[in-house]
């Protein structure tokens, strides 16, 4: 209903009357959950690939110091 509010009372109407549209509305809160998961799960994986990324850096850069002592 949110996706389509000028649509609401014929989403009603479908909902109470037909099984397809049921199901179809249910698959599609489905995708809509997974996907909305997904992308929270992405976010932080991504947060923590950039961690990652950043103390690799800084221990490259740190052993590059104990070879360049040497």
């Amino acid at each position: 209903m949110q996706r389509f509010p000028d649509q609401i009372e014929h989403i009603e109407e479908l909902y109470e009357q037909n099984a397809d549209f049921r199901t179809l509305c249910g698959d599609y809160f489905l995708c809509c959950e997974y996907l909305k998961e997904s992308k929270k799960t992405f976010h932080k994986k991504h947060e923590a690939i950039e961690e990652y990324e950043n103390l690799q850096s800084e221990l490259e850069k740190e052993l590059n110091n104990f070879l360049s002592d040497e």
